[in-house]
């Protein structure tokens, strides 16, 4: 296939996805306004059958002088609410006879839609096609597409390096969590007579969580290895140094504390507020690398989109 016949194949596939598109559009809005006829249709059905009621009991009346003398002239009266009935009948079928209108539209669009069913892959597929053809060619349409090319794989890498450094650092959370469950269990026990109970199996339950504890912390310590190259992977040029905060002295940090704690204080307050700051800092820099991404990802899809509009305008000669 010629560039010329593929460059006429594919100006009728974006035509015919054009026209698609419209379709799907307006049988959206026409399914919204015919749910909202239906409702109109139950809130004139209620006004019609008060109307009708009124007529009814107006024509069950007895020419009596007490109801002329109350409520007037019979006949006037019963015209009048036979004129608001009549009205109000007109406007049911009028709403009635809108939805009919609108249905028939419906089929005559799902009968279109069908005879230009398309998908985006289609159109799709041809632009690669015609993009296969121009960098063959050569030339100056070749190397402006290669320059997509190349911005394109600057940003993937960027989005790769953002989900590896979210990945690493939901990692970090997850075991930063189950330390501080650790330690919690141990803090509930309220001070120095809970945690010097008696017991054998007393002191086995509290070395236990301690264990535990330092198991999920070296866990950590290894996690935060990993979340801090790649942080180091997303932010080459920002200096992250400056803003981790000791990443790498954390498990001696968290020792010192354990120790201290269990020795003097016994609440291990200290060890417990060590891990919650390091899981705060964690936390800021995966909402900043999450936003990051949506930027990049955005950035991403409009090139992705210029480079593919590039190709299917551009027409060769």
């Amino acid at each position: 296939m010629s560039l010329i016949k593929l460059d006429q194949e594919l100006d009728a596939l974006r035509e015919k996805l054009h026209q698609q598109t419209k379709v799907e559009e307006r049988l959206n809005e026409l399914d919204q306004e015919i749910t909202h006829l239906h409702s109109e249709v139950k809130r004139q059905k209620r006004i019609l059958d008060k109307e009708k009621k009124d007529v009814d009991e107006l024509e069950k009346l007895n020419m009596k002088s007490l109801f002329v003398k109350v409520l007037g002239d019979k006949e006037e009266r019963l015209e009048k609410e036979r004129q608001e009935y009549l009205q109000e009948v007109l406007k049911y079928n009028a709403l009635i006879s809108e939805i009919e209108v609108l249905e028939f539209e419906i089929k005559v669009l799902n009968k279109k839609a069908k005879g230009i069913k398309l998908t985006e892959k289609s159109v799709e597929a041809l632009i690669s096609k015609k993009e296969a053809f121009l960098k063959k060619k050569g030339g100056p349409l070749a190397k402006a597409i290669n320059k997509f090319d190349i911005e394109l794989k600057l940003l993937k890498i960027k989005l790769l390096n953002l989900k590896e450094a979210i990945e690493a650092g939901d990692v970090v959370m997850n075991q930063m969590n189950n330390l501080v469950a650790h330690l919690q269990h141990v803090k509930s026990w309220n001070g120095r007579a809970s945690l010097t109970g008696k017991g054998r199996y007393s002191s086995y339950r509290k070395k236990s969580y301690i264990d535990k504890a330092n198991r999920e912390a070296v866990n950590a310590k290894v996690s935060l290895a990993r979340f801090e190259k790649e942080l180091r992977d997303v932010y080459k040029d920002a200096h992250v140094n400056a803003s981790v905060v000791s990443f790498e002295r954390f498990i001696t940090v968290f020792y010192n504390h354990l120790i201290t704690d269990w020795v003097l204080q016994q609440n291990l307050n200290n060890a417990y507020y060590n891990i919650t700051n390091t899981k705060n800092t964690v936390s800021r820099y995966i909402l900043t690398l999450k936003s990051d991404l949506e930027h990049i990802l955005s950035d991403y899809e409009l090139l992705n989109k210029q480079k593919r509009d590039f190709v299917a305008n551009n027409k060769v000669s």
